[in-house]
């Protein structure tokens, strides 16, 4: 797997790749769905670090907040 050294990118750009990637594997497997009348595919922790060229620690660490933001945010009692 290449890192970001290899790439030559900053942190900044390597946010912004695994993001457009993430967001370009969600639509595509939300349409494929769609079109199937399918539940979405799921993927392991592996095959989505694989796709989107990063270190599976990067994509957990990246689920985990996203995680802990959906709680905050359901957990806030002005939203109730």
């Amino acid at each position: 797997m290449r890192t970001r050294k290899d790439l030559c990118e900053t942190k900044a750009e390597t946010t912004r790749r695994i993001d457009t990637a993430l967001s370009y594997l969600i639509l595509k497997n939300a349409s494929l769905a769609a079109d199937c009348d399918q539940a979405p595919e799921t993927m392991t922790l592996n095959e989505i670090a694989d796709f989107v060229g990063a270190d599976p620690m990067v994509i957990r660490k990246a689920e985990q907040s996203a995680l802990a933001k959906i709680r905050k945010h359901f957990s806030d009692p002005e939203l109730n």
